[in-house]
């Protein structure tokens, strides 16, 4: 058995080992690579110099405020270690979760170093920059170590609403179904209180703190933006409620057959067929989910299996002061998504580690659990983060060195230089750009600016997010929903070359002769 083979020691060497050489991997990883599309959308919203108008991601504002106050601003490596270091208060905070779920004295270090790999599954999909991904997971992460905590002192709901408040300009719709349930557990856990609604004060003095800055805030921003949002091209309020769906759907089919299995008596003449039916089923549905280059969604299959399994055999033994937390363990991958359109199967790999704790809790062999899903998980990481990261060559093919001009170097693939170069030539003396479509991280690279939305992902913002009449440059990028484009008929056009398959031109006001 491998409980047997594995004292606890060695279990603990094992996942210390492999959670320091993640984090190694991660710094290094840090100097190497970019991916101009999410990546650039990602730094430009940690750029306190970069407009933000109409926005739905609204965490730039704290960024600005930090500039403000200090005139720092975060390099793109400073951005990647951020996100590392965000990665292990989040850690920390699961860890913390766990420790008053069995209510022990301290928090284990054991758990923390799983639960840290486990975090580190969202570099698996994705860019390595901070991102509202990222934050998302760590502050959720904090926001239910402190709902966990079992007594009632006032900062305790400060604190949880501090931690929404962020979460709100992070990804509002994740916010506003987190405060939905933080009321529920409360009103399932405790007596009616005048305390609650220290939760809602956080935000509130966060929003008037903007607006007396900047003469704007998040609900200012969501109320100009939300309808020109929500026509946008899949993602309308139905696209994004149907997007976690479906990730519901296949998993339930993938793991129904199992489920029917356990109920059957081992003595059933039906359990070997079923069982049969099951694994065939099982591998229909992961060849008919998997739509793109990444792997993500059978790891997303095969995790929901070990959480139904456990939840079936470990549900009874849950007590009642139990029940939410493991309840919303159970939906946070869920919750967290609403509000994308990104296919389920491929973000929740970011949230999986709500389920990796969720089995841990649940687990009666949990050395075994701990081992065999840290092993997995850590290939998992390095296979995303090193051999296919996001919309780039595998990072040891990134060998040219590239200075971000009053930013970090770092090093990118040689046929993203030779663009990089061209357009540095033709773009000379150019302080902004406007970038069509998914390519923010070229003008980033350059250290240019967009003067309006950096997020121009399809030819439907083009009307209310740019206004091309202030004459600027663009960057121009063919993708699927990039077509006729009439406004940009009367600019001269410049071929620069071709990047992931995708043609890049130049688009700038002709020359007056």
């Amino acid at each position: 058995m491998l409980t047997q083979s594995f004292r606890f020691s060695n279990i603990n060497t094992l996942l210390y080992a492999k959670a320091i050489l993640l984090s190694l991997t991660l710094i290094g990883a840090a100097f190497i690579g970019f991916d101009i599309s999410d990546e650039g959308l990602y730094a430009f919203l940690a750029d306190p110099l970069q407009p933000n108008p109409q926005a739905v991601f609204n965490y730039d504002l704290f960024f600005k405020l930090i500039f403000s106050l200090t005139e720092f601003k975060f390099s793109l490596i400073q951005l990647r270690l951020l996100r590392l270091l965000c990665y292990l208060i989040a850690a920390w905070s699961l860890a913390v979760f766990f420790k008053n779920y069995f209510a022990h004295k301290k928090v284990s270090w054991q758990i923390f170093s799983f639960i840290f790999i486990g975090i580190c599954l969202g570099y698996a999909f994705l860019p390595q920059t901070l991102s509202y991904n990222s934050l998302n997971v760590t502050l959720t992460s904090v926001w239910l170590a402190i709902l966990s905590k079992p007594h009632q002192k006032p900062y305790k709901y400060l604190l949880i609403g501090i931690s929404l408040a962020l979460i709100f300009y992070v990804k509002f719709p994740t916010a506003i179904l987190l405060f939905g349930i933080t009321y529920i557990t409360l009103f399932y856990q405790e007596s009616l209180s005048w305390k609650w609604l220290l939760i809602l004060l956080p935000l509130l003095v966060f929003e008037l703190l903007f607006l007396s800055l900047f003469q704007e805030n998040a609900v200012l921003r969501l109320s100009d933006t939300l309808g020109n949002q929500l026509e946008r091209p899949h993602y309308n309020l139905l696209d994004l409620i149907k997007s976690p769906l479906v990730g519901v759907f296949w998993l339930g089919i993938s793991s129904i057959g199992f489920f029917l299995v356990k109920l059957l008596n081992n003595k059933s003449k039906l359990k070997p067929f079923l069982v049969i039916l099951s694994c065939l089923t099982f591998l229909l549905v992961a060849y008919q989910t998997h739509i793109t280059q990444e792997w993500n969604h059978l790891f997303l299959l095969i995790l929901f299996l070990f959480v139904i399994h456990r939840l079936y055999t470990g549900f009874g033994k849950i007590s009642s002061a139990q029940l939410p937390c493991i309840l919303i363990l159970s939906l946070l991958p869920f919750i967290l998504h609403f509000g994308s359109n990104v296919y389920w199967l491929r973000i929740g790999i970011h949230y999986a580690v709500f389920w990796l704790l969720l089995i841990v809790i649940l687990s009666k062999r949990r050395n075994q659990m701990l081992v065999g899903l840290s092993i997995l998980s850590f290939i998992w990481i390095i296979n995303g983060l090193v051999f296919q990261p996001f919309e780039q060559s595998p990072l040891f093919d990134s060998k040219s060195y590239w200075k971000i001009p009053g930013n970090s170097g770092l090093f990118l693939d040689s046929s993203l230089v030779e663009i990089l170069e061209k357009l540095r030539v033709e773009l000379d003396g150019e302080d902004s750009v406007q970038a069509f479509f998914r390519n923010p991280g070229l003008a980033y690279l350059l250290g240019k600016n967009t003067p309006g939305q950096a997020m121009v992902w399809d030819p439907s913002q083009l009307n209310t997010l740019i206004n091309f009449e202030k004459g600027y440059p663009v960057i121009f990028c063919h993708s699927e929903l990039s077509g006729h484009i009439p406004d940009l008929q009367n600019m001269e056009k410049t071929y620069i070359g071709s990047y992931q398959s995708r043609p890049i031109y130049i688009f700038q006001k002709q020359s007056q002769n």
